[in-house]
């Protein structure tokens, strides 16, 4: 895993524009691996509470210390898998600091949809509304169709699917169990399968997007592999 001063991820060339992201999806994975009894079990608290301090500050979240500093540079993409990831581990203060101002905008101006508003009511431990459920299913079905246009095209994927297996952890319903199977049943192929070797289409995405060769993490779609196992198992796709 590539690190940091800070023992932050980064990218292999030291960029940090994605710490918070790859922080919140990573260390969320081990959270949810420990959870459903599956993985190495090993979910590394100590790691993830030492990020969250230097990433979360009184003006909210940051991408990274050393550069990428500005609270107003964090859009929704860096944020929705540390508040879910804060909300697993059950870091309600931290949700709070980086959950979007009135629920509406993130730090960057992001405008946030119903299914961010479910997250960040998850992350509470508060009950989701079913509108923002079922426009995670809308979402997954346009991930899909979507994907379908370019085999390169697995950036969009990483917070998607945080964000439909934390729905299926947290307060699951009807909607919620739908929009993960749809999306592990109908997510197209992609590079990670036919340049990688990958015969599942959702960890193909993972592995490409996070591949060696790009200056990625390998480490952190492994940490995934276990979870769109068990998932595709237990929802029978």
């Amino acid at each position: 895993m590539y690190r940091d001063a800070n023992d932050l991820i980064v990218q292999k060339d030291m960029d940090g524009g994605d710490t918070a992201q790859r922080t919140g999806f990573y260390y969320g994975a081990l959270y949810i691996q420990a959870f459903l009894g599956i993985g190495s079990n090993l979910i590394k608290e100590y790691e993830f509470s030492r990020a969250v301090d230097l990433l979360v500050t009184t003006k909210g979240l940051i991408r990274n210390p050393i550069k990428w500093n500005n609270p107003k540079d964090t859009s929704r993409d860096q944020a929705t898998p540390m508040i879910i990831a804060c909300g697993l581990y059950g870091y309600i203060e931290r949700v709070k600091q980086i959950m979007p101002k009135f629920i509406i905008k993130y730090q960057n101006k992001d405008i946030a949809s119903p299914q961010n508003i479910n997250e960040v009511r998850r992350a509470l431990n508060k009950r989701p509304f079913l509108f923002g459920d079922l426009w995670a299913l809308f979402g997954s079905i346009v991930r899909c169709h979507q994907a379908s246009k370019n085999l390169d095209d697995v950036g969009d994927d990483l917070n998607l699917l945080i964000s439909l297996v934390f729905s299926n952890i947290v307060y699951p319903n009807f909607l919620s169990k739908i929009a993960l199977k749809h999306y592990l049943k109908n997510r197209p192929t992609n590079f990670g399968v036919t340049k990688m070797g990958e015969s599942d289409p959702v960890m193909g995405a993972l592995v490409w997007y996070f591949r060696e060769e790009s200056g990625g993490n390998p480490e952190i779609a492994e940490a995934w592999r276990p979870i769109v196992m068990y998932f595709r198992q237990k929802l029978a796709c």
